[in-house]
């Protein structure tokens, strides 16, 4: 309370509620940070980005995830002429909220493929709806103006970060044939999450027993032929057939090993060779490249020199290419077996490879 005004309650500071949102935000279930948002407009407007930011999809979560999305209900005449007006919280039907709330998204993690079915659903209710693009200040942008370059909204996850969909080994390893029905639908589906910049990120399965075979060149192939993320983050990678996968369109590619007792560091350098000189064939244009968990053969590398690896695969790649280092821009890092790498979660690898391609 403050001695001018009893009868008003004193505010906490701004960095002592972002703590404490952002406990709550790690903390809390989505139904337990849904029912808080009702407590006030300023809790609505700082915890939507912590309920929306990072989901996990499930086939148990999806549904309400995008609800109401799945529903024939349209956003009325009136709202639509007005939907640049006001903030995300004042809009009045439930579509125009839920379609708001949805640009906070910049990672969203696919655990099985009936939320891929479900998004596509999602996808065709949100395209429906015919809207512009929302105002960038929604999301934390400084301008309040739309993004004149696209002035019709064709992006279901409208933030401020390139949007990385992740599939999960879960996801991978459970896809049954009916998965490759309706490509049209399914790169339609991707094209909406992606955008020109998004990023597509997979964590290979563990045991494959055949199916690479599958999933690699009929289901995520057209994907990244046809949608054509700007970056490819690649999680436990440790089989070159994941080459077929590659496209002139990814600038930036990062990847972490999988790691076991039988890595040595010759057999790594021969994948990684042999998986980037055949992305260097496809493109002229400038590429760049993280690779993660790296072995430390000590009879081979010096301990942790990162560096002289690096060195080897570039030197190796040029040849296997026939390309010279002189006359294209070719960008590798090579992070070593260790905390770093152990700490490298696919939203950390996306930070670290759109780092790397500013530095050009």
């Amino acid at each position: 309370m403050t001695e001018a005004d009893p009868s008003s309650p004193q505010r906490l500071p701004e960095d002592v509620m972002y703590v404490l949102l952002g406990h709550v935000g790690a903390t809390a279930s989505p139904p337990a940070l849904a029912t808080f948002l009702r407590v006030s407009r300023y809790f609505h407007k700082r915890l939507i980005p912590f309920l929306y930011i990072s989901p996990t999809l499930t086939q148990a979560n999806v549904s309400g995830f995008f609800d109401p999305l799945f529903d024939t209900d349209t956003i009325d005449d009136d709202e639509r002429e007005h939907w640049w007006q006001g903030d995300p919280v004042d809009k009045k039907s439930a579509v125009a909220r839920r379609l708001a709330m949805l640009g906070h998204v910049q990672c969203v993690i696919f655990e099985d493929y009936a939320t891929e079915i479900m998004c596509n659903s999602a996808v065709s209710g949100f395209l429906a709806q015919g809207l512009d693009s929302p105002p960038m200040s929604w999301y934390g942008y400084t301008s309040s103006s739309r993004d004149d370059s696209s002035p019709a909204r064709r992006l279901l996850f409208y933030g401020r970060a390139p949007t990385l969909v992740h599939l999960s080994h879960k996801y991978l390893g459970n896809l049954a044939f009916e998965a490759l029905d309706d490509e049209d639908r399914r790169v339609q589906t991707f094209q909406s999450m992606l955008g020109p910049f998004g990023v597509l990120s997979i964590q290979q399965p563990a045991d494959l027993r055949g199916l690479h075979r599958f999933y690699v060149p009929n289901y995520l192939a057209p994907i990244c032929r046809r949608v054509e993320p700007f970056v490819l983050v690649i999680n436990d990678y440790d089989n070159t057939v994941l080459s077929e996968i590659l496209s002139p369109s990814q600038r930036g590619i990062a990847m972490r090993l999988r790691g076991s007792m039988d890595s040595r560091s010759i057999a790594q350098t021969d994948e990684v060779v042999e998986f980037l000189s055949e992305h260097m064939k496809l493109t002229r244009e400038p590429l760049f490249y993280i690779i993660y968990n790296f072995s430390m053969d000590e009879a081979i590398y010096d301990h942790c020199n990162g560096k002289r690896v690096r060195n080897l695969i570039l030197k190796r790649a040029f040849a296997a290419a026939s390309q010279s280092p002189q006359k294209r821009i070719v960008r590798l890092e090579v992070i070593m077996q260790g905390p770093q790498s152990n700490a490298a979660t696919v939203e950390r690898m996306r930070y670290d490879i759109f780092e790397l391609m500013k530095k050009g």
